[in-house]
C-alpha cells in the first residue's frame, strides 16, 4: 500500500514503535513537547480537518491511539494553514523600545516635523510685520485662513481614511505638502505668498492628523491606547520645544539682540527647518498599513461594536465635547498677536523665543 500524499510532518513520539513507525511516514512538525500533551489540547479545529487526515488510522492497528493521533494531525495541518497569514500580522514586528513600531516611527515623525514647523513659523508673525511690512490685520487674516483650513479638513480626512482604508498614504501626503510648502518661505517677498505657503502648510496638517492618530489606534490593542497616545503626544510637544530652542541658537549667532527680524536670520531659520522635515518622510518607510483582519490579540469585541455603532451617528458625550471645544476655541487667541505685542514692548527676537509656549 503506497503511502497516502500530502502529509509530510515530523516529530518523535515516545514508546510505542507502532505509532513511531506510523509518525515517520506522516511525520508532524508541531513541535510537541510530548504525544500527551498535544492530544490534551485538541480543539474543535481538530474536527475541521479530521475528514483530510483519517487515512492516518489506516495505518495502524485499532489499539486506541488511532483517535490521538487523527487529532494531533489535525492540530498540525491547522497550524499550517494559519502560518502565513499570521506572518505578515503588525502584532508580529519586534517592539522599539517597548513600543509597537508604528506608534514609535509615528512618534518620531511627529517630533522631527514640529522640529521643522517651529523653527520657520514660530516668528513668521515678525517676518511679515518687520520684513514684508504687513499690517496687522493682514497677519491675523493669515493666521485665521491657516488654522481654519487645518480644522476642517481634519473631518474630512478621517472619513476619508475610514472609507479607503489607507490611513499611511493619507498621513504620508499630508506630512508631503507641508514639506513642499515649506522651502517657499526662504523666497517669500509678498504676504500673498506666505498666505499660499500657510494656506498649504495647514492644508498638509488637516489632511494627515485623523489618519495618523487613526493608524496609531489600529496599531495597538485597546488597553495600549493610552500609552500610544500619551508617547506621540510627548513626542510632538518634543519638537516643538526643540525647534524653538534651535530657533533661539541660530537667532542668537545671527543677531544676538537686535529688535526686529531680519531677512537673513529667517532664511537660515527656512534652510535649517527643512531638513527634519524631509527626514520625517524617510521614516514612512518604517511605517505600515495596519489591516483590519490582523488587529493586535487585545481588539476586543466591545471596540468591535462600538465602532459599528458610531457608523449610527456620534454619541452624545462626543457631540458634547466637540460643543465644549468650540467655545473655547472661539475665545482663544493666536500666538501670532502676542508675539506682535511682545515686541512692541522692546523685547528683541530672541527674548521673545525663550519666552514663546511651545
Amino acid at each position: 500500500m503506497d503511502r497516502p500524499e500530502g502529509l509530510s510532518l515530523r516529530v518523535g513520539l515516545p514508546r510505542c514503535p507502532s505509532v513511531e513507525g506510523l509518525l515517520a511516514m506522516t511525520g508532524c512538525g508541531c513541535h510537541c513537547e510530548s504525544f500527551a500533551q498535544c492530544h490534551s489540547e485538541r480543539s474543535e479545529e481538530s474536527h475541521v480537518a479530521q475528514d483530510k487526515l483519517s487515512v492516518a488510522i489506516l495505518w495502524f492497528p485499532s489499539t486506541g491511539w488511532g483517535s490521538i493521533i487523527t487529532g494531533h494531525l489535525a492540530k498540525c495541518y491547522t497550524k499550517r494553514r494559519n502560518f502565513m497569514g499570521k506572518r505578515s500580522q503588525i502584532e508580529e514586528r519586534k517592539p522599539v523600545f517597548g513600543l509597537n513600531p508604528n506608534v514609535f516611527f509615528l512618534g518620531l515623525v511627529s517630533f522631527l516635523t514640529d522640529v521643522s514647523s517651529e523653527m520657520i513659523f514660530t516668528l513668521l508673525p515678525l517676518f511679515l510685520a518687520n520684513i514684508l511690512g504687513a499690517a496687522t490685520v493682514v497677519i491675523g487674516f493669515i493666521e485665521g485662513v491657516a488654522e481654519s483650513t487645518a480644522s476642517l479638513l481634519k473631518f474630512f480626512s478621517g472619513w476619508l481614511s475610514d472609507r479607503l482604508g489607507k490611513r499611511k498614504s493619507l498621513a504620508f501626503i499630508g506630512y508631503g505638502l507641508s514639506t513642499l510648502a515649506k522651502p517657499f518661505m526662504y523666497i517669500a517677498t509678498s504676504w500673498g505668498l506666505v498666505l499660499g505657503v500657510r494656506f498649504a502648510d495647514r492644508l498638509g496638517k488637516g489632511v494627515r492628523t485623523a489618519p495618523r492618530d487613526a493608524l496609531v489606534a489600529d496599531s495597538v490593542s485597546a488597553g495600549q491606547r493610552g500609552k500610544a497616545f500619551g508617547f506621540h503626544r510627548a513626542m510632538d510637544t518634543s519638537g516643538a520645544a526643540v525647534g524653538i530652542v534651535v530657533a533661539a541658537i541660530v537667532v542668537f549667532f545671527l543677531q544676538r539682540g537686535t529688535l526686529e527680524l531680519m531677512r537673513g536670520t529667517y532664511q537660515w531659520l527656512v534652510l535649517i527647518g527643512i531638513i527634519p522635515a524631509v527626514l520625517a518622510l524617510f521614516i514612512f518607510f518604517f511605517i505600515r498599513e495596519a489591516k483590519k483582519n490582523s488587529r493586535p490579540q487585545g481588539y476586543s469585541e466591545c471596540s468591535e461594536k462600538s465602532s459599528q455603532d458610531t457608523k449610527a451617528g456620534f454619541d452624545i458625550r462626543f457631540k458634547l465635547f466637540l460643543g465644549i471645544m468650540f467655545l473655547f476655541t472661539l475665545g482663544n487667541s493666536s500666538d501670532a498677536f502676542l508675539i506682535l505685542r511682545a515686541q512692541d514692548v522692546g523685547n528683541p527676537v530672541l527674548y521673545i523665543l525663550d519666552a514663546h509656549p511651545v
